[in-house]
């Protein structure tokens, strides 16, 4: 009997699944990394974190201009508000549900990944040219929507 009541009071303890889902994730972090190719492709890497913090690294292409006008590794914050935009696009697409990676026939592009820490889980998709391999076009909003709620294009404009 006391097991039951314990059990029972356990159980009264867990919040309804629309009120985790709701909950602020301190866990959150979305990275997107595009990796270099064979002509003046931007090779980068942008982090967003739970309370808001951009981590941006970048290095100058294989070929062409002068690096990006943040050279080496660049911090700032962005709202909480986008933050959490972010986090519901991604949560809309569905992430976790999509496949690991999405790889096309092409060499010369760069190979995007997107990495969602969400809730405890881990989760990477690459992306090579992936809508010549039936990758959903969420795939390619969601690497815009990490570069946007980054604000990195500052970062990524030339000079």
């Amino acid at each position: 009997m006391r097991l039951a009541a314990a059990a029972l009071l356990a159980l009264a303890a867990i919040p309804p699944a629309s009120a985790l889902a709701d909950a602020p994730d301190p866990t959150f972090q979305a990275t997107l990394r595009r990796g270099p190719c064979m002509g003046t492709c931007a090779n980068y890497s942008v982090s967003i974190d739970a309370g808001g913090k951009v981590t941006f690294s970048g290095s100058r292409p294989s070929r062409g201009p002068a690096p990006p006008p943040c050279p080496g590794t660049q911090t700032w914050r962005i709202p909480l508000s986008s933050v959490t935009t972010l986090r519901d696009q991604l949560d809309r697409a569905d992430f976790f549900a999509l496949k690991d990676s999405y790889r096309g026939g092409l060499m010369d592009v760069p190979t995007f990944s997107v990495t969602v820490t969400r809730g405890g889980r881990t989760k990477t998709v690459v992306d090579r040219a992936g809508e010549m391999a039936g990758m959903p076009k969420s795939v390619h909003e969601i690497e815009a929507a990490i570069d946007k709620a980054a604000g990195d294009d500052r970062c990524l404009a030339p000079r």
